[in-house]
């Protein structure tokens, strides 16, 4: 129904869905996008059922389905380059996460705590928070933060 192009993420239809709008005719990029994923919607025997773009790259390009999750190297759920893909544990793809909308302090994993007056700074690992110290700058927590990042996450570290 679909080919991939590996250098774009872009999945394009080979046959037309039956519909009469025009974006779902041969050749256009199938998908929608929804909470920033890219979704791919298939119709058999009448029932509908949707999937995420980089989990059909990943079937795609290596002939199996996903073992466990897909993390996008970049944080971008719709860039489905290949070389933006890789299998994760969901600890790891977690760890590469960017700073939280509501984050105060500007800095992934740092905190202002209020009994000590100083900014803190701790990560997870294994769902158990490692704590690292209080600090007298949010920049000094997140110094904290980038190096015990890279010792527990390695390459999915994000700081």
């Amino acid at each position: 129904m679909f080919t991939y192009s590996p250098e774009t993420g872009e999945f394009r239809r080979i046959i037309s869905s039956g519909s009469r709008r025009p974006s779902d005719g041969i050749g256009t990029v199938a998908g929608a996008r929804q909470l920033g994923y890219c979704i791919i919607s298939f119709t058999k025997n009448g029932k509908r059922k949707f999937y995420k773009a980089h989990r059909l790259a990943w079937l795609y390009m290596t002939g199996e389905w996903p073992k466990t999750e897909i993390d996008h190297i970049n944080t971008n759920r719709f860039d489905n380059r290949w070389c933006n893909l890789r299998e994760a544990l969901r600890g790891q793809n977690r760890s590469n996460t960017s700073v939280n909308k509501n984050n105060k302090s500007g800095f992934k994993g740092v905190y202002w705590s209020k009994k000590a007056q100083k900014w803190e700074s701790y990560l997870r690992k294994n769902k158990k928070p490692i704590w690292l110290g209080y600090f007298d700058t949010a920049k000094e927590a997140s110094s904290a933060y980038a190096v015990a990042a890279q010792q527990h996450h390695g390459e999915f570290a994000r700081y």
